[in-house]
């Protein structure tokens, strides 16, 4: 089991030690439109969502 303890106080030798714990994580994700938010709700109702689903609002802009 792994404790993690925060603190407000810190140098840069603490800084670089918590980005190399973090970078050790492994998390699946999928970046989708909003277009496909209705479907990933449903799919989150009905327990099948497996990962994390991060939706990309950025306007896109035709010329």
């Amino acid at each position: 089991m792994i404790n993690i303890k925060g603190s407000y106080i810190g140098n840069l030798f603490n800084t670089q030690e918590a980005i190399n714990l973090f970078s050790l994580i492994q998390v699946s994700f999928k970046v989708g439109e909003l277009s496909e938010l209705t479907q990933m709700i449903q799919l989150l109702e009905e327990g099948k969502i497996t990962r994390r689903y991060v939706f990309d609002t950025s306007i896109k802009i035709i010329d």
